[in-house]
């Protein structure tokens, strides 16, 4: 299905994306003053006819469905516009309405018929307690509520905003859009994309251009808190320079109180968001930035919530001030970038922190020392994930005016108050313990990565630091589990060796290229495990390194968070790491079961039960987690538990290549019995998750059991292929099931893929749950082929999320498949649309049929449209236009004639709206043909085939005459002799007989037919004389593609 705008939304959409264009809805209505008032006499200019037409009122002057003020303003003419009144006209909460503005523009749009041309520079200025609405309306026919300044090359437009009263704009925002734009807001509320219903909605400064905000005093939001139809945040991007465009942002003008100038935002936040762009963010004493997570957002099942900070190309400055960001700030990931913290009357408070190679962390003293960068990781309990501190190999840290500190404390640079998180990596230009100069009392300073009271902050101190003496290192190549580990001595030696691993609840860093032998039949019990390591070397030097542990016999090892981190992290901080788990005991990690977190990590179970999370809250079990993080788990015989037992109070997640990592999970090697290799959690399955690449592997003996309902633990056991990144299925065999949800490409940019051709897949095993396919604008695509079964317990979607963009696609392959769902339901579409398709491809024995049983809380059992677009198709029979699911068939390797059915509707309910041919709004109404199936003869549609209320193709094959009646590839007297043995046969005759065209008899009409073809190939004479009746075939099918010709013309 792919929703169309109609010709007025097409043309504003064209109006405001291409920069100078033109619209065809309102009026457009220009400043014709230099300087003014906005409601002096015949200030305001518009088109009338062929004329100049002139008006006092531009809120008055009806627009777009006679609505007053639904126009778009355009202030140029070097003219200055001043607003200090409110206009009433539309009621209360639409005072000073319009439908777009342009300040500062060279559109064509601006120039009015007749010899005035009132484009340049423009400015506006609103004073008072003036409100200004620039509204996004809510019909298809009504246009973007877009506020534009420095609208058009080469002009600039400026806005001072000294009102108290909110400026609302409800579409786009752009301060700097092709032209140069500057908006200076000295009081009031400023609110950007507030409505849900503009679809691709960001705020910039400098898109394109050059821009700058000036936010001296008052509240910017960038989307908003609550949107209470839909009952969470509105989400916009904030985009300081993007596309080719330069940005400055000011918050703060340094004379306010703490926070009287507040940006606040629910959404991504980029500096230099595109390639050859830049931007400048500067906050002073006055100001505060705020990036929210999503935690509605999250809960209603979205997949932004995460809310990422990220300096890509340019700077941000802070002089005091305030940051406070729910998610990861990132610094330099791929172009050259800097946060520039000056002085220490500031605060700085993320989730995560990442300066990569590109990035720069520059700090400037003053007597107080400097603004610590605050690293709350799972202390921030906003509901994002993202955790970690991370320094890439060329990150720079510069320390300027040290000499200025007037204190021989320690000073804290960076402080993870998770104590979890260790910094990963060091930075490019500094080693541990390397002299950073002098304070001003003349004190020698030195850099210490494993500072603070959890030895995981970054601090400069008076006294040399020494190596960590906290847990043990592997210090030998390969051995026996418990005679390679060492303690280092506090100065980066050897202390004790060997020494116990399992005495004390010890840290383990197994690195070293290391091979460690865990065998035997005991229960044993660590803090925490790191295979494969780069934190070994800030205990004992030159131990980081790859790291593998052998498990044989019935050993358990726990990692427990009684005492201790409970981690178990295979392969981190570039290097990898690996675990061979054939005991048939017990491997636990209490907290995190991370496999490649920023490293490489491969698990192969061949035995035993593997369970993470089983006690920690706040944790999660990942495959593949973090920027080069590449991890690989296989399941090959035994018990995978992520969350423990099903009973087990603590929910976890399981994230396949989570936050831009990779992970591969194999499930079953094809070689045991059924179920060996069983995998069961009580919560969510993810495979792709933020911006990862994952892919999960079902063989003949692996199974998958996510159940919320055992227990009554009350979680969620979705599985979600492709949220937000790239995850694909492959089940060739084996068990799936899922109590819950199921979501296959979720979120823009979200693209996932489930291949079932064996085995059997079961979701909504409770009976309630959505089976979505591509929602909120991804991609998702279900194909089930061979002997594979799919049983869905509720509703359906082929494409989910009105006005998302979505896509979603079933294909049903050969006969031997099963689908079985309980109703299929259909998301109406809008402006940016949701594309459904559905695909059958037969072979000799027919299609797979979708059996629809009717269970699920939703209405309407089979939907080919929702009930809204059924109301809204025109015309009728060969005319009948409308949005449907789009139908695509290949009948190539079907030859029979009959009947095909496609959705077996085993409800009572007749079948709602009909399929779509392709994108092209035509449908295919009751008894159409379809062309274009690869079935030789023709095939008819119809939706109360059955007993009644069923989709079915009836085909009917084409007629091919052939007087090889012994099928020997040539036409001579042998076949001549056949006919003259069957001469005379009435009814039933056969090939062999003599029947040469196919109506069953043996008569003269076959010995013409063998005339015709005598001394011809065989497989040539069929195929060049055509029966009379064939000829109709091929004539009315003609007939059909120009009706389709004339049907597609009209559009």
């Amino acid at each position: 299905m792919n929703y169309q705008r109609t010709k007025k939304a097409a043309a504003l959409a064209a109006a405001w994306a291409i920069v100078g264009g033109s619209q065809a809805w309102g009026a457009n209505i220009i400043w014709n003053k230099t300087t003014g008032n906005f409601q002096d006499a015949n200030a305001w200019s518009y088109t009338s006819g062929s004329a100049e037409a002139q008006l006092t009122d531009p809120f008055a002057y009806p627009g777009e469905g006679g609505l007053p003020g639904a126009n778009v303003l355009y202030i140029g003419n070097n003219g200055e516009a001043t607003l200090n009144t409110t206009s009433t006209i539309n009621g209360a909460g639409y005072e000073n309405l319009v439908y777009g503005i342009q300040v500062g523009t060279n559109a064509g749009a601006a120039n009015v018929a007749g010899p005035n041309d009132y484009r340049g520079a423009g400015t506006l200025r609103v004073t008072g307690n003036t409100p200004l609405l620039v509204r996004y309306a809510t019909s298809a026919t009504e246009p973007y509520g877009a506020f534009y300044i420095g609208g058009n090359a080469p002009t600039a437009g400026t806005v001072v905003w000294d009102s108290t009263g909110a400026l609302t704009v409800e579409g786009a925002f752009r301060v700097g859009q092709a032209g140069t734009g500057t908006f200076t807001q000295n009081n009031g509320t400023v609110k950007a994309g507030t409505n849900t219903a503009a679809a691709s909605v960001f705020f910039a400064v400098g898109n394109n251009s050059t821009g700058t905000y000036n936010l001296n005093n008052g509240v910017l939001n960038v989307g908003a808190a609550l949107d209470t139809a839909l009952g969470e945040e509105v989400r916009r991007n904030t985009r300081i320079g993007a596309g080719t465009g330069t940005a400055v942002f000011n918050l703060g003008d340094g004379t306010g109180a703490a926070a009287s100038a507040k940006f606040v935002t629910w959404d991504d936040f980029t500096i230099g968001h595109s390639t050859a762009s830049t931007g400048t963010f500067n906050i002073k004493s006055d100001g505060r930035l705020e990036i929210n997570f999503a935690a509605l957002h999250k809960a209603n099942g979205g997949t932004g919530g995460p809310a990422p900070f990220v300096v890509n190309a340019g700077a941000f400055n802070q002089q005091g001030g305030s940051l406070d960001a729910d998610g990861i700030l990132q610094i330099g990931p791929s172009r050259a970038a800097a946060y520039n913290i000056t002085g220490s009357t500031g605060t700085s408070n993320v989730r995560a922190l990442d300066v990569g190679n590109f990035g720069t962390l520059n700090f400037t003293f003053d007597a107080g020392g400097a603004t610590p960068i605050i690293v709350e990781g799972d202390t921030n309990t906003a509901g994002d994930t993202a955790k970690g501190l991370t320094l890439g190999a060329t990150s720079v840290l510069s320390l300027n005016s040290f000499n200025a500190y007037n204190s021989n404390s320690t000073l804290t640079l960076v402080n993870s108050l998770d104590p979890t998180v260790l910094a990963v990596g060091t930075f490019g230009n500094y080693t541990q313990g390397q002299s950073v100069g002098t304070n001003a009392l003349g004190t020698q300073f030195y850099l210490n990565y494993y500072g603070g009271v959890d030895n995981n902050d970054i601090v400069l101190q008076a006294t040399t630091p020494g190596s960590l003496t906290s847990g043990l290192v592997w210090n030998t190549t390969a051995a026996n589990f418990t005679a390679g580990f060492a303690s280092g001595n506090g100065n980066y030696g050897v202390g004790t060796f060997p020494a116990n691993p399992f005495s004390g609840g010890q840290e383990l860093y197994l690195g070293n290229n290391g091979v460690a032998a865990l065998s035997g039949a005991t229960s044993e019990s660590v803090a925490l495990l790191h295979v494969g390591t780069d934190q070994a070397s800030a205990r004992i030097a030159n131990r980081d390194g790859n790291g593998t542990v052998n498990a044989t016999g019935s050993v358990s090892l726990k990692s427990s968070a009684t005492g201790g981190v409970g981690d178990i992290i295979v392969g981190s901080g570039g290097q990898s790491g690996t675990i061979n788990w054939g005991s048939t005991g017990t491997l636990e990690a209490e907290a995190k079961l991370w496999v490649g977190d920023g490293g490489t990590g491969v698990v192969t179970q061949t035995a035993g039960i593997v369970s993470g999370g089983t006690s920690t809250a706040g944790t999660f079990l990942a495959v593949g987690h973090g920027a080069g993080g590449n991890g690989t788990y296989n399941l090959n015989n035994g018990q995978f538990r992520p969350t423990g037992t099903l009973d087990n109070a603590q929910i976890r997640v399981t994230a396949i290549g989570d936050e831009g990592a990779t992970g591969i999970l194999n499930v079953g090697d094809g070689t045991g019995a059924a179920g060996s290799a069983l995998l069961e959690a009580n919560n969510d399955l993810w495979i792709g998750r933020n911006g990862g690449v994952a892919t999960l592997n079902v063989k003949s003996d692996g199974q998958i059991r996510l159940d919320s309902v055992t227990g009554g633990v009350g979680g969620n056991a979705e599985l979600n292929v492709g949220n937000g990144s790239t995850g694909t299925v492959v089940q060739t065999g084996g068990s799936v099931s899922t109590t819950d949800i199921v979501r296959i490409g979720v979120g823009v940019g979200g693209v996932g893929s489930y291949t079932i051709s064996g085995g059997t897949f079961e979701s909504a095993t409770d009976g309630s749950g959505a089976f979505q396919l591509g929602r909120q604008g991804g991609t998702g695509t279900l194909r089930i082929e061979g002997t594979g079964k799919v049983t869905h317990g509720a509703e359906f979607f082929v494409g989910n999320e009105t006005n998302t963009g979505g896509t979603g696609r079933l294909e049903l392959i050969g006969s031997q498949a099963g689908l079985q769902i309980g109703k299929l339901e259909n998301a109406p579409g809008g402006a940016a649309g949701v594309n459904e398709i559905i695909r059958w491809a037969a072979d000799a024995n027919g299609v797979t049929p979708m059996v629809v049983t009717g269970a699920g809380p939703t209405a309407a059992s089979v939907q080919l449209q929702d009930p809204t677009e059924v109301t809204a198709n025109t015309g009728a029979g060969a005319t009948l236009s409308g949005d449907g699911i789009a139908l695509e068939l290949n009948l190539s390797a079907f030859t029979s004639s009959g009947i095909l059915k496609l959705i077996d509707n085993q409800t009572a309910e007749a079948v709602t709206g009909f399929f779509e041919n392709g994108t092209s709004l035509d449908l295919y109404e009751e008894g159409a043909s379809i062309l274009g199936t690869g079935y030789a003869g023709t095939v008819n549609i119809s939706y109360i085939g059955g007993d009644g209320n069923d989709v079915v193709l009836n085909l009917v094959g084409s007629i091919v005459n052939n007087a090889d009646f012994n099928s020997d590839g040539k036409v001579d007297g042998k076949d001549f002799l056949a006919w003259q043995r069957g001469f005379g046969v009435n009814s039933g005759a056969t090939l062999a007989q003599g029947d040469a065209n196919g109506d069953g008899a043996v008569n003269a009409a076959d010995l013409t037919v063998w005339k015709g073809q005598f001394g011809v190939p065989a497989q040539i004479a069929a195929a060049a004389v055509p029966e009379p009746h064939s000829i109709a075939l091929a004539s009315a099918a003609f007939g059909l593609i120009a009706v389709a010709r004339r049907r597609g013309a009209r559009r």
